[in-house]
């Protein structure tokens, strides 16, 4: 908004908040290639509780206009108790209107006035000239009308714009910018002889970054623009926002073999790869010219960075999902020779970790060479993984050596004076070098012992999830039943990750070696839906049988223990109560996890609406927090809640907090419930008496109500809250983030992440930077 004052311009965006009754200013700032935000005041807010402003931006005339809705409600989900839901999910009430809204202008009457006027009369040259127009609404409806006349007249003007080298107050020249974009919609960019990619090629080099930024952006994906950016060396750009746009545009140009090894150079800086977009933009790009990058990574002298090493495992195993032939292999393996042994195992594991399974390509004796180079210069740790893919490979010449390395790996896991982690890894890398033997897991699970340290009995179960061995189910299940309850739970759990595992489980249950009460209500869940109709309808008949099948019926079982809710229970009996069964999923006063809804200040609900969301959890559940259910390939079966997804993964966060990313070609089947990730049946979790304890809990005040204040916090407390910056006289630093107490006073902290989460609410003040922003 150029009418409004300088302090304004390119850094602030207006965020409605309809149910606030408010339009927030926050003040966008750089941070590295991100780029974080403070909201010091709000633009607009009313005491009218009919007020909904749902819009807010800058209009024709440079200030913002606000569209009000209007309206008491404005929000569907959830239906309270007592309410109907009614058309589009929410629920019916009177105080609705759908007729009138408002539109406010919210004028800076100290600013300049802009000129407005009509466009559609205007010539070729004053189109151009509106390019530079200080609001952006008229330089973007003048290079909507260029674009749609198609009119080659305007590209001299345009290239003219582009070469301009000045700059405003800001460090911005919007005219070059929107020239750049509008020869973009012209498709005059398209060849690289003409004089307007040169002129694009020529801004790679304008003094402003913005411009540097949009002419990366707007090259199209060919050789020529692939030299250009190289040339130009933008990779090194002292702006990460115009690296991170180069590196993305390499990451869609054509496979060239100096952009690999560009982009592996800056793999190779660490301030690059500490920044998060910057790290991720270069597996992406490397992976888009992945054997030069490999190769340009194995050429980093030094000790390579943790992010460098996860680009080249991630890059190695797109190549291996992409089915390299036997020349790209050789190269790769030949390239990996005399490289840091670091590097060198984050390709080989990748490899491993991406091959398709179906897959064998030409196996030339100089291929085979190679492989055998690469396990002589493998360290310890990662021979078996050479092995593993000279198998996958289909070669036979390093058979010899695996029955060596599975005997060390062997000796390392029965060693009970080794560090834990090293023989839980000598151990999963048995089964990753003979996946599908037998004599692999018993020979593993005959050290799971209850005398055995617990770490190390979960972690040798944990790894089994990746065996194929077809005797794996039956072989864990009667370990199981001779184990510990710890180890029974994550026996049970791998159990359930495989159909034929599965069918093992409900064997165990029915022989009577495992109960139904070792299997927590989740995991009943899992089994009552599962993806494979065979097991789904016999575990039914496991659950019905010992009477553990939940009441489909769930408003009969809530309207039976609606007076539990006029009960007085024990809220300290029902703290344990919420630790016991609630913990893993939910947070209250900093203990939990943090998968399912903040249950902190929940004593603001009434009980009566407490008991319907614990009884029925699906009733009204946000899409985030429905179960889904993946098939992998490799017959593994995954559940949980969607926590992401992109064009080639999914991740799923199971019940117990740990994440699954999945990439797409690994699936078979994803399917998504109508039901929560919170299951029902809990009324067959504990009795009367403890639901009522849970509800005291849950609804006890104390003296004090706890408040989270995420959603209000206006300052970081690890940096300098008063005048920003380092200043550690004015930072608040707590060894760690759980609820404290200050003369007798509870206090829920927020953990600022390092520095890029607010925690603290900052008043208004005279003195400093900070305050003075903060509203009276």
């Amino acid at each position: 908004a150029r009418t409004y004052p300088s302090t304004w311009w390119n850094r602030t965006a207006f965020v409605c908040g309809p149910t606030g009754h408010l339009v927030g200013t926050f003040v966008i700032s750089k941070d590295g290639a991100d780029f974080t935000s403070t909201s010091p005041c709000n633009l607009v807010s009313a005491d009218d509780e009919w007020a909904a402003p749902i819009m807010a931006e800058v209009g024709p005339d440079g200030n913002v206009w606000v569209l009000d809705w209007y309206n008491y409600i404005v929000q569907h989900n959830p239906t309270p108790q007592g309410f109907q839901t009614g058309k589009g999910n929410a629920y019916e009430s009177d105080l609705r209107d759908k007729k009138h809204g408002r539109i406010y202008r919210v004028v800076y009457t100290a600013g300049d006035e802009v000129d407005v006027h009509s466009l559609a009369e205007a010539s070729i040259d004053q189109l151009v000239e509106t390019l530079t127009h200080p609001t952006m609404l008229w330089r973007k409806q003048a290079q909507r009308l260029l674009v749609e006349k198609a009119d080659s007249s305007a590209v001299p003007g345009l290239i003219e714009l582009i070469k301009d080298k000045s700059q405003d107050a800001i460090g911005l020249n919007v005219g070059a910018i929107h020239a750049l974009w509008t020869l973009h919609g012209l498709g005059e960019l398209n060849d690289p002889s003409n004089e307007a990619f040169k002129a694009a090629v020529e801004a790679l080099k304008h003094p402003s970054a913005g411009v540097r930024r949009n002419a990366v952006a707007v090259l199209p994906a060919a050789n020529e623009s692939t030299a250009a950016i190289v040339a130009a060396d933008v990779l090194s750009d002292n702006d990460s926002q115009v690296q991170l746009a180069a590196v993305l545009a390499l990451a869609d140009m054509p496979q060239a073999d100096d952009a690999g090894q560009k982009v592996a150079g800056l793999a190779g800086e660490n301030k690059a790869m500490s920044d998060r977009w910057l790290g991720d933009a270069v597996t992406a790009a490397g992976a888009k010219h992945a054997v030069s990058f490999l190769a340009g990574l194995a050429e980093i002298k030094g000790e390579p960075n943790n992010r460098a090493l996860e680009a080249a495992s991630v890059v190695a195993e797109h190549i291996a999902r992409g089915k390299p032939d036997s020349q790209q292999l050789e190269k790769l393996l030949d390239s990996l020779a005399s490289s840091n042994s670091k590097v060198a195992t984050a390709v080989i594991n990748g490899m491993t970790e991406g091959w398709p399974t179906s897959y064998q390509p030409e196996l030339t004796d100089k291929l085979e060479d190679s492989l055998l180079t690469a396990l002589k210069n493998s360290d310890a740790d990662s021979k078996a993984d050479v092995i593993r893919l000279a198998s996958l490979l289909g070669s036979r010449k390093l058979e010899e050596y695996a029955t060596e390395i599975s005997k060390e790996l062997l000796a390392t896991a029965s060693d009970e004076d080794a560090a834990v982690n090293a023989r839980v890894a000598a151990a999963a890398q048995m089964i990753s070098l003979q996946a599908g033997s037998d004599d692999v897991v018993a020979e593993l699970l005959s050290l799971v012992t209850p005398n055995a340290v617990p770490e190390f009995s979960t972690g040798v179960m944990n790894a089994l999830r990746t065996s194929k061995a077809p005797g794996m189910g039956p072989l864990l299940a009667e370990n199981a039943a001779l184990g510990t309850p710890s180890m029974r739970e994550t026996a049970i759990s791998v159990l359930l990750t495989r159909p034929e595992a599965t069918a093992a489980l409900l064997d165990a249950i029915q022989a009577g070696d495992l109960s139904l009460g070792d299997v927590k209500l989740d995991q009943k869940q899992l089994l009552n839906n599962y993806p494979d109709e065979t097991i789904r309808k016999r575990a039914q008949e496991v659950l019905a049988a010992g009477g553990q099948l939940p009441n489909a019926d769930r408003q009969k079982v809530l309207d039976e223990l609606m007076p539990v809710t006029h009960l007085t229970g024990d809220a300290t009996a029902g703290k344990e109560i919420f630790k016991k069964h609630c913990a893993k999923c939910h947070k209250h006063s900093g203990e939990g996890e943090n998968i399912g809804p903040e249950l902190t200040g929940m004593a603001v609900h009434p009980k009566e609406e407490l008991l319907m969301h614990i009884i029925d959890p699906s009733r009204s559940v946000e899409g985030n927090f429905r179960i889904y259910s993946a098939v992998l390939t490799n017959g593994r079966v995954i559940s949980g809640m969607l926590a992401g997804e992109s064009r080639t993964s999914v991740e799923l966060i199971d019940a117990e907090a740990k994440r699954h990313p999945i990439p797409r070609s690994d699936l078979e089947e994803l399917t998504a419930s109508k039901k929560s990730l919170m299951p029902e049946g809990f009324e067959k979790q504990m009795t009367k008496d403890e639901l009522s304890n849970l509800l005291e809990f849950l609804t006890a005040k104390g003296k004090y109500v706890p408040l989270d204040l995420r959603k209000v916090a206006s300052v970081v407390s690890t940096t300098g809250m008063f005048s920003g910056g380092r200043n550690r006289q004015e930072r608040m630093v707590f060894p760690d983030w759980s609820p404290k107490t200050f003369e007798g006073v509870p206090f829920q902290l927020i953990d600022p992440q390092g520095d890029t989460v607010p925690n603290m609410l900052l008043m208004y003040g005279p003195n400093g930077t900070n305050p003075p922003r903060m509203p009276k």
